[in-house]
């Protein structure tokens, strides 16, 4: 009886020991309601991270390919945008240097700014990232394959001083630039040329393309910031590239820093771009005016801009000069740009043209690219580097045979230099208006062998060696008989540098007739004597 009752007492035992089922279950379910209550508020308050899928990257580069706003139009703001660029670290280098960048140089914006009144102002970052799409570049072969690049942009906020109840939002410049920005048309006089623009009303971006050279962008810099504007809006863009696995050059992201803080007082919104990826000349001159203006570049942008590499000086009335041109000239239909650059190379295999043909307009017209303060109109530029993509992406030849630049070209495809990041940008624009409408540059022939914009020659990516000093002394004054005459019916040039039929005259001589073309040939009786 005693072994009978301890089995029933076991088996008492081992019943009370098995889990209830429901009660497990129910906090099964409590332990999910809570985990994904936890999950919520983490996403609300931003603390979950969640992998972004591969397959929405391409979507997201397009999206943010023309909507690529980097914060202009505050008017203390300097933006420092990185790039990392998910290509080789061993790619050669676009500039050849005289000494190395230099290590540590902190790429943030964190100092202090010295207020009107005196008093100091800490500055606050903001960090955010996007998305986009380019072409991969290297030495060796034309980009083709497309590369995600993560773009960093480090925005350096000035808050507004105290004691103001109702600080203003909009720049001190313009309240906003983009609603008094206009595409201006100088009206025609009766005498065939085109009268100046009235002062005020129109935006210029300036773009400066540099690496490693501080003192002569300070020359640059110092030339711009004294300037004359005409009561315009300025927007000044600097672009540093830098050596792979280097950090930028000290010196020049200081010199630049120090530029905006003075710039955005009395001219405009000003931002420092920074490449962490050593991308070359010929990306930062195809890339950066799309980058640099809020929502890309379009056919109908009506902002006007110049790009300008660091050894350059500029005449201080270039801005006048260079609105006066587009004003009388940008709605033409063979018009590319305007340029800062004194006409010297004759492409077609011919002599150095002096600054221009002697019996040829002070503003003339030639099909051959200034890239030394070059300005083209948005339309054209918008075109060009949309069909250098499609033409490079292509791999094909951009010979215009019976050019000198193709001779060059031809022979940096021998030392290895073309294609790739050390190739000649003004290669695929030679190419470009050679089949299109869209070709014409204007140049200035300024009195006394003088020049818009001028070029120090220094060591680079063009020159090596001894710096050759100014190609020609800048423009002191304005003169409006000569730089300030446009034309209806420009002189034009061809290749070869000689003066081309004007479409006045090609109009006048379609409209002579057969019977008038015999009357002038036709020989009378007694008119040739033996």
């Amino acid at each position: 009886m005693a072994t009978g009752g301890t089995k029933k007492r076991r088996k008492k035992q081992t019943k009370k020991k098995k889990p209830n089922s429901s009660i497990a279950f129910r906090s099964l379910v409590l332990c999910l309601l809570v985990l994904a209550g936890i999950a919520v508020l983490a996403l609300q308050n931003g603390m979950l991270l969640l992998p972004s899928e591969n397959s929405n990257n391409n979507d997201i580069a397009s999206t943010n390919k023309k909507s690529n706003i980097r914060g202009h139009g505050s008017k203390n703001e300097v933006v420092l945008v990185q790039e990392n660029l998910e290509t080789q670290d061993d790619e050669e280098e676009e500039y050849e240097e005289d000494e190395d960048s230099e290590d540590g140089e902190d790429s943030e914006l964190e100092k202090s700014d010295v207020k009107g009144d005196g008093s100091k102002v800490e500055e606050t970052v903001t960090v955010t990232e996007i998305k986009k799409e380019t072409k991969r570049e290297d030495n060796n072969e034309d980009p083709t394959e497309p590369l995600t690049i993560k773009q960093q942009e480090v925005a350096v906020e000035r808050p507004p001083p105290p004691n103001k109840e109702d600080p203003q939002p909009a720049s001190d410049h313009e309240k906003d630039a983009s609603e008094n920005e206009r595409n201006v048309v100088a009206t025609l006089n009766d005498d065939g040329t085109y009268a100046e623009p009235p002062e005020g009303g129109q935006v210029v971006r300036i773009l400066v393309l540099t690496y490693n050279r501080a003192s002569s962008l300070a020359r640059l810099l110092k030339s711009l910031q004294n300037a004359d504007y005409r009561k315009d809006t300025a927007h000044l863009d600097i672009w540093i590239d830098r050596k792979n696995n280097h950090e930028p050059d000290t010196k020049t992201l200081q010199i630049s820093k120090e530029a905006c803080t003075a710039w955005s007082k009395k001219h405009g919104d000003c931002n420092v771009h920074v490449r962490t990826h050593n991308v070359g000349l010929r990306v930062q001159w195809l890339t950066t005016w799309d980058e640099s203006i809020p929502g890309g570049l379009q056919l109908d942008t009506t902002e006007k801009a110049v790009i300008l590499e660091d050894d350059l000086e500029v005449s201080k009335h270039y801005w006048r000069w260079l609105r006066y041109c587009h004003a009388a000239y940008g709605t033409r239909s063979d018009f590319s740009g305007c340029t800062l650059q004194r006409a010297a190379l004759c492409a077609k295999r011919c002599s150095n043209l002096k600054g221009g043909p002697a019996n040829a307009d002070h503003n003339f017209m030639y099909p051959l690219v200034g890239s030394w303060g070059y300005s083209p109109n948005a339309a054209h530029w918008s075109r060009f580097t949309t069909w250098a993509k499609t033409f490079q992406a292509a791999r094909k030849k951009p010979y215009v045979e019976g050019l000198t630049p193709t001779d060059w070209y031809k022979s940096f495809e021998k030392q290895g230099r073309c294609p790739g990041i050390k190739c000649m940008w003004t290669m695929l624009h030679i190419k470009y208006v050679d089949t299109h409408e869209d070709k014409m540059t204007v140049y200035t022939k300024a009195l006394n062998g003088k020049t818009m914009a001028c070029n120090y020659q220094e060591a680079g990516l063009h020159y090596s060696g001894t710096a050759q000093g100014a190609d020609a002394p800048l423009v002191n004054a304005w003169d409006s008989a000569s730089m300030g005459e446009f034309k209806q019916h420009p002189t034009q040039l061809g290749w070869d540098g000689w003066i081309q039929k004007s479409k006045a005259v090609q109009l006048q001589e379609s409209k002579i007739t057969d019977s008038e073309i015999e009357s002038r040939t036709k020989c009378v009786s007694g008119q040739l004597k033996p």
